[in-house]
């Protein structure tokens, strides 16, 4: 499970962030064409580069291979920033801890 870590516009994009792909399709950068190989929407990626460019902040992921051997460029606004749940196991922990008997202690 995860959460969802603020908005795109937002910015603060860092290498190793999840992102979770909201954008139905991307265009190539020269072509304006539909890229076959891109992010698919739902689908979540490690952030391997963080960029500004000219057409505004971009990640690049390491699934992504342009034809000269470079990662490809996606604009930040296709995704959002997420983050690991970890609350449920922290919740389970406790419980567990609390079902525990204390150890007899002899001095």
């Amino acid at each position: 499970r995860y959460r969802l870590g603020g908005d795109a516009v937002s910015g603060g994009w860092q290498v190793g962030d999840l992102a979770l792909c909201v954008s139905r399709g991307f265009l190539g950068h020269k072509t304006n064409l539909p890229l076959k190989d891109a992010p698919k929407k739902g689908e979540i990626y490690l952030v391997a580069s963080v960029e500004s460019s000219e057409i505004g902040e971009v990640l690049r992921f390491s699934e992504f291979t342009a034809s000269n051997g470079t990662l490809r460029r996606f604009r930040s606004v296709g995704f959002r920033k997420i983050k690991p749940d970890a609350e449920p196991c922290e919740e389970e922990f406790t419980v567990l801890i609390k079902r525990m008997k204390p150890a007899k202690v002899e001095s």
